[in-house]
């Protein structure tokens, strides 16, 4: 006899439940994206003037979907094939789409390196083909240096020496696409919580004041006092751009009423980075996406002397090698202004035809539905009682519910996601036998609450073991880069993780209310 009311009550299934309706909001509120191969789209091969090694191909790969995904075009997919070409691809893709990744591949960003609120470097000054490789050196066990070399023109050698003068250990503010007349409204909640709001909020002043710069931060701490002052600038300045971020709802509305010129950046790209400088005590922002700033490395002694150098070093310090490397691959990026290091051709956009994704999608959904018919009837067999194997089908359901919520809500079904969320039902499957059979051992009769528990944890001792073994088969997949496979290993780690730390414990809840 199973105990309703008991059960009802539940935390583990109180969770569960909830979450299974925030997915059933999300997906009829927010819908399901589709990949490519279910809803059609475009694909836009681009083509190299020569081979790419892997380091030169990864390289052009981060700078496509950096310049892409900046300006907020979704669903889009960049696919290496070595060794000489990249394919963009868009799920839903129409021409204005198809026309503004073909700007973004063949324009160049605005790169400006700012000290103490001057303008020191700017990309103009970047000497073509000059920038280095990178060079990456222990300083210890714990620290690693990273150092990108470039060649600037005379002119601006002549204005960085005049710049750095006596600013040794400043940072160097690395800027991609400064906005130049734009009031940005950040909240609170966007400071580090690491760092003294005082501190945070004398780092902002220094921001606030650059040349060549109408940029003001405004803090909303009360929007019903900073709105008016949001409305006087607009009103001073009909071309100033309001940047705001994308979970800042309570006032983007009004913002969207005062003018028609607001950029909504992503929530993370809102908040900005600080670190302590050891030098002068004081902390610094060394990274706000909102503005463009990416980086901010302190400048060297040798470089603050006054003396022009044609030859110019940027470096800095991490605690581990592979963020030394993602630094320097990110500054040599910053320094090219996102252009790609090697000359391409853009191709003729390939469409793919909707009414062959519609059958696709059709024959991907037949297939997923006989693989939860299988699943019915093994479980019926199997247990034979509905008070066993109906719970095991509810919780099976329950979990594809929020594993499509999730990828298909925030990312992209594709034939890959779909093996995945088939696999997916296949592991929730063999994670709920487990439970049953470990506590519903044949020939036994009632057992105490003691047992029932030590069962329990015996059986999610297994599971939690099957789940790292099987995130661990799949980060291979998941980090090879092959866009056919990485899907598939994301649905499956997923899965398994969100199955573990949700529906297995409320089934578990489930399983200690049963009396058989």
């Amino acid at each position: 006899m199973m105990h309703i009311a008991e059960l009802a009550s539940d935390k583990r299934v109180m969770f569960l439940a909830a979450i299974v309706i925030l997915s059933l909001m999300i997906i009829f509120i927010k819908g399901i994206n589709y990949g490519i191969e279910f809803e059609g789209g475009v694909r836009i091969p681009i083509t190299f003037d020569n081979d790419l090694s892997p380091q030169q191909m990864e390289e052009v790969s981060n700078i496509i979907k950096t310049r892409i995904s900046k300006f907020g075009l979704s669903q889009v997919v960049v696919r290496p094939i070595p060794p000489r070409e990249v394919q963009v691809e868009l799920a839903k893709g129409d021409e204005s789409s198809i026309k503004q990744i073909e700007r973004l591949l063949q324009q160049q960003g605005s790169f400006e390196a700012v000290i103490n609120g001057r303008v020191a470097i700017t990309g103009e000054d970047i000497l073509p083909g000059s920038i280095g490789e990178g060079r990456i050196s222990a300083l210890s066990r714990e620290a690693y240096k990273w150092e990108v070399d470039f060649a600037v023109s005379e002119e601006g050698a002549n204005r960085f020496a005049a710049v750095a003068l006596g600013q040794a250990n400043k940072p160097v503010y690395m800027f991609l696409d400064r906005p130049r007349t734009a009031v940005v409204l950040i909240e609170p909640r966007h400071f580090p919580a690491n760092v003294d709001v005082a501190e945070a909020l004398s780092a902002v002043g220094d921001i606030n004041q650059m040349e060549n710069s109408d940029l003001r931060i405004i803090i909303v701490d009360d929007w019903n006092v900073k709105r008016e002052i949001v409305a006087n600038a607009v009103a001073e300045n009909q071309n100033v751009t309001i940047i705001v971020s994308n979970n800042s709802t309570y006032y983007d509305d009004i913002v969207h009423n005062i003018t028609q010129n607001v950029r909504v950046v992503d929530g993370a790209d809102m908040q900005f980075e600080m670190v302590h400088n050891k030098e002068s005590g004081e902390y610094v922002i060394n990274k706000w996406k909102a503005i463009g700033l990416l980086s901010a490395p302190l400048l060297s002694e040798g470089l603050a002397k006054g003396t022009p150098s044609r030859l110019v070093s940027v470096s800095g310090t991490t605690l581990s090698y592979d963020d030394a490397v993602l630094n320097s691959k990110e500054i040599r990026s910053l320094l090219s202004g996102g252009r790609l290091p090697v000359n391409a051709i853009i191709g003729s956009t390939i469409s793919i035809p909707a009414p062959l994704g519609k059958q696709f999608l059709e024959m991907s959904l037949v297939g997923a539905a006989i693989a939860f018919v299988m699943i019915i009837l093994f479980v019926s067999v199997r247990y034979r009682e509905p008070k066993l194997f109906l719970p095991v089908i509810i919780v099976s359901f329950a979990e594809i519910i929020i594993l499509v919520a999730i990828i298909g809500g925030f990312g992209t079904i594709d034939f890959a996601a779909m093996a995945g969320i088939i696999a997916a039902m296949g592991v929730s499957l063999d994670a709920q036998i487990i439970i049953t059979d470990e506590v519903f051992k044949k020939g036994e009769g009632r057992i105490s609450k003691e047992e029932l528990s030590e069962r329990v944890k015996n059986a999610f001792y297994i599971i939690t073991r099957n789940v790292i073994i099987a995130v661990v088969a799949m980060l291979p997949l998941f980090f090879s880069g092959v866009v056919e496979i990485v899907g598939f290993a994301t649905s499956t780690i997923l899965g398994a993780v969100l199955g573990l730390l949700i529906s297995r414990p409320a089934y578990a809840a489930i399983v200690e209310q049963l009396e058989v």
